[in-house]
């Protein structure tokens, strides 16, 4: 390996997350990674894999979910026992 290494701090300026995000897809071993002393280090290439990961991860537009929510029955207050007797009566 000629390429430098990259701690999960420089990874995570990259990819503009925390890194912490970084060591707990590692961790669930989602993104690729190699272990040095006991540590999570990347290559140019792992960074790469992780954007064309993070890239297939986004949720495309569903229409039919804006569809079904114009179906939707919109809320009303509630109104407390105490005060429906009272409206009742009246």
């Amino acid at each position: 390996m000629t390429d430098q290494l990259l701690d999960k701090h420089d990874v995570a300026a990259r990819l503009k997350v925390s890194p912490r995000l970084v060591e707990k897809k590692c961790a669930k071993r989602e993104w690729p990674f190699v272990f040095v002393a006991r540590k999570y280090r990347f290559t140019k290439e792992h960074v790469e894999q992780i954007v064309a990961l993070l890239k297939e991860e986004t949720v495309p537009h569903v229409p039919h979910l804006v569809a079904a929510r114009s179906n939707v029955t919109p809320l009303r207050d509630k109104i407390p026992p105490r005060l429906r007797k009272k409206q009742q009566v009246s």
